[in-house]
């Protein structure tokens, strides 16, 4: 949880010094976040599907083939990671220029993006290494190298940002610049670390299977990564909706989302130790143990959230006043925060039995809850606020309906069991 945190903080660093720029340059960072976020869901097609294989094996102490999936996933991360840098720069513009957004706003976020754009074998290496280390029990490594990156990213940021002590100031550029500085640093030290493993490299690596081995890690991790992606472009396809009332209302997003990460990212780091606890325990047929994990994780995020759901409603614009000055969008964070934190509670449900699917190797039904639950926030965004005229506040309730309905499928679905008989090659 804390690592994961960690990772939510890289962002709310850069909101923090952005947000003592301009209005314009917060929506700039919230509008390029969405595909941030959508590209770094694609990474979780190497980690989700290592993770599901690697904790298998070490449930069962395959050590050889534990070191197959690793090099394996690797592989996975370079191949894809690469081709989407092109894919990147290829629909930059395109789609910023689809979002209705002030020229100011399009030129801050194409800056943005373009640096993490070439940043992102980076990205995939972090989630890899961070996934693989979870899956062997051990979170204390990956926490422990984020929060290195991170407070190098909390030094640089101002450095690149203003300009301070003879830096260039570039701006929402020197943002990203700093994150992928800091992300630099912290593959280094997965390398180093990984490197004390010393994990046997499998002979014949690249000419035995390769194709179907990372076929096979696809099919697992797929799901998971296309539903985040998923989510991700539906934020896009919203902000185009948002910013039919204003730039403050992008920026609001943008804020309150940052805020939101909190239980969001503690909810996914529970759903990693419980995919984790899951596929190790499945590994060696305790089912039984299996379960109870993914419960457990269940109450503890329920009674988190709604702590969280409680700070939102009623102290959401002192929240948003920690990270901006401008009055206007510390009012419309504040109500943001008010009305997303009505449901944030089901939030838990959705992610924590997400984890056991995702440990069983049974990625499917959380993609089948979650997609289409999170495609149907952009008509009924646009019917309740467009249509009929009722403002921003419903393309807010839409956002928050969904997830209620979305974590309530999810523990259903949960409750049948399944997800515990699924069978998963290693």
């Amino acid at each position: 949880m804390a690592m994961m945190i960690g990772n939510l903080l890289f962002e709310i660093i850069n909101m923090f010094w952005v947000g003592h720029t301009s209005s314009e340059a917060i929506a700039a960072v919230a509008v390029s976040s969405y595909f941030i976020w959508a590209l770094r869901s694609f990474a979780l097609i190497t980690s989700s599907g290592t993770n599901t294989l690697i904790s298998r094996c070490a449930g069962t102490k395959s050590w050889a083939r534990l070191s197959h999936w690793f090099y394996r996933g690797l592989l996975l991360a370079i191949l894809y990671s690469s081709m989407l840098i092109l894919i990147g720069f290829l629909s930059i513009d395109p789609v910023l220029g689809l979002m209705g957004l002030e020229s100011e706003v399009r030129i801050m976020a194409a800056g943005y993006l373009g640096i993490f754009y070439l940043s992102l074998p980076l990205v995939f290496l972090f989630v890899f290494f961070e996934s693989t280390f979870q899956s062997l029990g051990d979170t204390l490594t990956p926490a422990s190298i984020a929060a290195f990156s991170l407070a190098l990213n909390a030094v640089l940021d101002p450095l690149l940002i203003f300009g301070w002590f003879g830096f260039p100031a570039l701006g929402v550029s020197g943002a990203a610049l700093a994150t992928a500085t800091a992300q630099a640093a912290g593959v280094l030290l997965f390398i180093w670390r990984l490197r004390r493993e010393r994990l046997p490299r499998p002979l014949g690596f690249l000419r035995d299977g390769v194709f179907e081995d990372l076929i096979h890690i696809t099919r697992i991790g797929a799901p998971i990564a296309v539903t985040g992606a998923i989510f991700s472009l539906v934020y896009i396809v919203l902000t185009s909706i948002v910013a039919r009332f204003g730039t403050d209302q992008i920026a609001a997003m943008g804020i309150g989302q940052r805020w939101e990460g909190l239980a969001y990212f503690a909810c996914i780091a529970a759903s990693t130790a419980v995919a984790t606890v899951v596929g190790q325990n499945l590994g060696t047929g305790n089912v039984e143990r299996a379960r109870e994990a993914a419960v457990i994780a269940a109450r503890y995020l329920l009674a988190f959230t709604a702590l969280v759901s409680v700070i939102f409603i009623l102290g959401g614009e002192a929240l948003a006043a920690l990270l901006t000055p401008d009055g206007a969008v510390i009012e419309a964070t504040g109500r943001y925060l008010m009305i997303i934190g009505f449901f944030e509670v089901a939030m838990s449900l959705e992610l924590g039995f997400e984890g056991a699917f995702m440990g069983s190797g049974n990625t499917l039904p959380p993609f089948l809850i979650s997609v289409p639950l999170t495609l149907m926030r952009i008509p009924v965004a646009w019917f309740l606020a467009v249509n009929l005229d009722l403002g921003i506040d419903a393309v807010w309730w839409a956002i928050s309906a969904s997830t209620l309905l979305k974590g309530t499928l999810m523990g259903i679905w949960f409750l049948r069991g399944g997800w515990a008989k699924t069978k998963v090659r290693i």
